[in-house]
């Protein structure tokens, strides 16, 4: 009987996997971000709405709007951002699966960003619209925020 309750615990465990997570929406924040690699001190102009700064032992990533970029910063131009709005948990399973997998299906590169609260997609502008097609059809809602 305990292995039966285990199976079925299994089973049901396998099938939430497969329906996936519920995201309420992603929003499209304004503005077009920039990504830079090379940095590996604490830029001051990384600043002012949406920036991410993530130091690893080989580099520093900045992520942040593109208008407050210095000139002469290499770095790659042109992402678009889409927030996902809504409630989880560091350990909820099949978040960013959800969204990616389609994605992906449909050859659209992503840059990921996690958060304590929340997570990010960046895709480039050049495939934003298809990216928001591909999600909609996917049963997610994309709104501009």
């Amino acid at each position: 009987m305990a292995s039966r309750d285990r199976r079925s615990a299994h089973r049901r465990n396998r099938c939430d996997l497969a329906v996936g997570p519920h995201i309420p929406w992603l929003g499209k924040l304004p503005g077009d971000i920039a990504v830079e690699g090379k940095n590996f001190r604490f830029p001051d102009w990384a600043h002012g709405g949406f920036v991410s700064i993530t130091r690893t032992r080989d580099d520093l990533t900045v992520v942040c709007r593109q208008d407050v970029v210095p000139h002469g910063v290499h770095c790659d131009s042109g992402w678009r951002c889409l927030q996902l709005v809504g409630q989880f948990t560091l350990t909820e399973v099949g978040v960013i699966a959800s969204l990616t997998k389609p994605l992906a299906e449909a050859e659209i590169s992503v840059f990921v960003i996690g958060t304590f609260e929340t997570d990010y997609l960046l895709v480039k502008d050049s495939s934003l619209t298809k990216a928001v097609a591909v999600l909609e059809f996917s049963g997610h809602s994309v709104r501009s925020q």
